[in-house]
């Protein structure tokens, strides 16, 4: 009986960690790859600022 009770108990619990997981998963991906693309715009806009102060000066 325990163990008929139990094995219900192990699935309930590892569905929730994979909805929590895929949950964790849909929200950092799109952060990243925010994040990857606002540190890549800086560093487009640095660069182009520094070419910009060379050709100035």
């Amino acid at each position: 009986m325990q163990r008929v009770l139990h094995l219900p108990s192990i699935h309930h619990v590892s569905a929730y960690v994979e909805k929590i997981l895929s949950w964790a998963a849909a929200l950092l991906l799109p952060v990243a790859t925010y994040t990857l693309l606002i540190r890549l715009a800086v560093y487009f806009i640095e660069l182009l600022y520094e070419i910009f102060i060379r050709y100035q000066y």
